[in-house]
């Protein structure tokens, strides 16, 4: 059988790893400090300033206060735990959705929402001394079946606004109303009010 170069192309450049997460015992480092800082804290008070013990809470203070510091630093620089692991790919085909083992057709399918907030390397502006650096598989599909079942997978985007790169096939989702105009702008990142009417054209001729 006679494999189509391009189609092989298409699959290659639209695709995306399946991220199935697991529920882990994660050591939680802001819990740590916070006790460990309060207690010294605590200490300070209860312990009198003319104890020969007094040194003791305020080197705990100073130690714990640049510990932070430090945490920190470093933290603003590495990645968070995955907590999960990969398993198959999500590819966009014109006619179908692969998941892994599973194939849906397109001709299946009622609705399709995607959730691309996440990447990989996104620095998160959180108030935490756990490394900021994000590995970009927050993100999701949710498709919405004909016979109403829906089914959700999340899925890796190494860099911002990956899904671009499936802009094509989804236009084709959306002329087969399978995504709502709305819905594809704003997974696009489509603000741009002429841009957004560009594309309303662009749809309606290939429509006809």
């Amino acid at each position: 059988m006679a494999v189509n170069i391009s189609d092989c192309q298409l699959f290659k450049m639209n695709k995306f790893k399946i991220f199935i997460p697991e529920k882990r015992h994660i050591f939680n480092i802001d819990f740590f400090i916070s006790i460990a800082f309060v207690s010294s804290i605590i200490l300070i008070i209860l312990i009198d300033n003319e104890s020969q013990f007094a040194i003791i809470p305020l080197g705990l203070f100073v130690s714990t206060v640049i510990s932070m510091f430090i945490i920190k630093l470093i933290n603003n620089f590495r990645y968070q735990n995955l907590n999960g692991k990969f398993d198959g790919e999500l590819i966009f085909s014109n006619d179908k959705i692969i998941l892994g083992k599973e194939t849906i057709l397109l001709s299946s399918i009622k609705d399709v929402r995607i959730y691309n907030r996440d990447y990989k390397g996104k620095y998160a502006y959180r108030k935490t001394f756990k490394p900021k650096l994000l590995q970009g598989v927050e993100n999701e599909i949710k498709i919405e079946l004909l016979n109403g079942n829906i089914i959700v997978k999340r899925f890796l985007q190494t860099k911002k606004n990956e899904i671009s790169k499936v802009f094509n096939v989804l236009k084709k989702y959306h002329l087969q109303d399978k995504i709502h105009f709305l819905h594809l702008i704003e997974v696009m990142g489509i603000n741009d009010y002429d841009e957004i009417q560009d594309l309303k054209r662009a749809l309606k001729t290939s429509n006809h």
